[in-house]
């Protein structure tokens, strides 16, 4: 009893001798910091609705904003390389440059009153982003340096050149109207006329060289999070080739022995997250078909944000998205995950701007998410059809009176800068198919939804599952197709020997249930096609095939006999 009271003793003297700083750096080193599973299970915050801080778009100008870089020596590990030796790179290492960023005027140079002027040191450093493959035209990371003001609120700018964009403002329209709704969290985004000093070369250039029009898309990191309203310590990872199945030899704890973070960013990458618990035991309960999906996805994930960021997506036809490009974000309070939007170039496709390999129109809507797992699951339930019906009217009716301003604002700058150097020198097409493809912007929306309403009526898209071979016998799964109007479900199932499905090896027809055996195909590569027929419609089975080439196959999958 005595050695417990002098312990107590001891601790109250340790505690009254430390600062609250102090008691929270210990938890922190310690991990205690970190909710437990219980408290997430009853967290205050699980399920909140996700809102954005709006205000912080308020002073974003769909103007120009003219940047002046200087690019000064290369960093540390950099010093054997010039500024025009990284623009000529295709691959490798890239270096990094100390620089200044400054703003101006057009062709005016850095002056008084604007961002950066009088600085004559380092404030930043340039490096390339994006695929740096392509040497026609760069597009640059610049990072603020910590010891300066930020740029705009940001320390990273993301300036893309998108040069096979028609419109080259496709990115900063979709972030423009994820700014005007509820439920989903976007990026500022901003055009910039670069202007580059290159002091690398010598003799040293004396003036700025214009390097045409880029937009600047805000990073995804703790000041993104904290300046649009959200927790700067929640997780967030960003899908690299992720569909919601459990990958569980690779998708492992960090203190896992066999945990390899290089294997795990191939699917997921860590934008931020200490551990990933949280991740995994979402996955489990995904993956658990025994378990109610409406019931795993109300636990997990909020709807209306997953219905309004499919809302959008569908309106848009951005479905390059289902297993990449997007974000997912979980307060550090909470279990609740929330999807975000990242790079959204694939989107708004027409006979301006045709899509390759684009997918029939009758596939248009949530079948073209079946590879996705959590899609899926989700929308086997005709009543979450049901609701994203009501939910994708909603956006629709809130953005389109909004789009045509916005794109007339667009159309005027493209025209101006496309038409001279150095944009003009990689222009694909003229300057008024770019202002015509920009204007139509509002009419391609209301196609895809035209086309999303008018495809509900036709049977759900089967989707094949699985295929196992048992000696010389193949047995196909695939999920039931459902009717909109409660007719009869028949399938038939196709086996062809080109991807093309134009040389056919063997039809079956009226077949009831979700499965078939056969013992009819001999030893080879067979593509299978399976229709769901209503009595009144025909649907085809939302799987895709990608060949060598990497051209896409819609409605197909690839067989082998042994």
């Amino acid at each position: 009893m005595k050695k417990f009271i002098f312990s107590l003793i001891l601790m109250l003297i340790f505690l009254s001798s430390c600062s609250i700083s102090d008691i929270l750096n210990t938890k922190i080193l310690m991990g205690t910091d970190e909710p437990s599973r219980n408290d997430l299970e009853i967290s205050k915050y699980n399920n909140q609705p996700l809102r954005e801080n709006k205000s912080i778009y308020i002073n974003d100008s769909n103007n120009v904003i003219f940047l002046y870089t200087t690019v000064l020596n290369p960093k540390a590990d950099s010093e054997n390389f010039t500024f025009s030796m990284m623009n000529s790179l295709t691959g490798g290492f890239v270096p990094e440059f100390n620089s200044i960023i400054a703003e101006g005027q057009e062709n005016s140079g850095p002056l008084a009153g604007f961002y950066g002027f009088g600085v004559n040191k380092a404030n930043s450093s340039i490096t390339l982003r994006g695929n740096i493959g392509n040497i026609e035209m760069r597009s640059y990371k610049i990072r603020v340096n910590d010891d300066v003001e930020q740029w705009h609120m940001q320390k990273t700018l993301n300036l893309n050149k998108h040069l096979q964009d028609l419109s080259r403002s496709k990115n900063k329209f979709y972030y423009y109207l994820v700014s005007q709704l509820n439920d989903l969290v976007g990026f500022r985004t901003q055009f910039i006329n670069l202007y580059i000093k290159d002091l690398t070369n010598t003799p040293f250039a004396t003036t700025f060289q214009n390097y045409g029009i880029y937009t600047n898309v805000e990073q995804p990191n703790a000041n993104w999070l904290s300046t649009h309203g959200l927790d700067k310590k929640g997780q967030v990872y960003k899908a690299n080739n992720f569909n919601f199945e459990r990958n569980a030899t690779i998708l492992k704890e960090t203190t896992d022995k066999e945990y390899n973070l290089d294997e795990f960013q191939k699917i997921l990458e860590i934008q931020q997250a200490k551990n990933n618990q949280k991740l995994i035991k979402m996955l489990d309960e995904i993956n658990d078909e025994s378990k109610d999906i409406n019931e795993v996805f109300d636990h997990n994930f909020n709807r209306k944000n997953f219905l309004t960021y499919t809302a959008l997506n569908i309106l848009v036809g951005n479905f390059s998205n289902t297993n990449q490009n997007y974000l997912l974000y979980s307060p550090k309070k909470a279990l609740t995950w929330y999807f975000i939007p990242w790079d959204n170039e694939d989107i708004l496709f027409s006979p301006l701007s045709p899509k390759k390999n684009s997918p029939p129109d009758k596939l248009f809507g949530v079948a073209l998410y079946d590879s996705n797992l959590l899609y899926r699951r989700f929308f086997s339930d005709e009543n979450n059809k049901k609701e994203l019906d009501a939910v994708i009217k909603e956006v629709k009716n809130t953005l389109l009176p909004k789009v045509n301003s916005i794109t007339d604002n667009y159309s005027k700058i493209m025209s101006k800068y496309l038409l001279k150097d150095p944009d003009i020198a990689h222009l694909k097409n003229s300057v008024d198919l770019s202002d015509d493809y920009i204007k139509s912007f509002k009419d391609i929306m209301q196609n895809n939804y035209d086309k999303y309403i008018e495809n509900r009526k036709l049977p759900t898209s089967p989707y094949i599952n699985s295929i196992t071979q048992n000696q010389n016998e193949i047995t196909v799964n695939w999920s039931p197709s459902k009717s909109t109007n409660n007719n009869t479900i028949k399938y038939s199932v196709e086996f062809y020997y080109n991807e093309n499905m134009t040389n056919i090896a063997l039809k079956l027809d009226n077949i009831s249930e979700n499965k078939i055996t056969t013992n009819k195909l001999s030893t080879g590569t067979y593509f299978c096609r399976i229709n769901a027929i209503d009595g009144v419609n025909i649907q085809m089975n939302s799987n895709k095939y990608i060949n060598d080439f990497e051209k896409t196959f819609y409605g197909v999958f690839k067989i082998i006999v042994k």
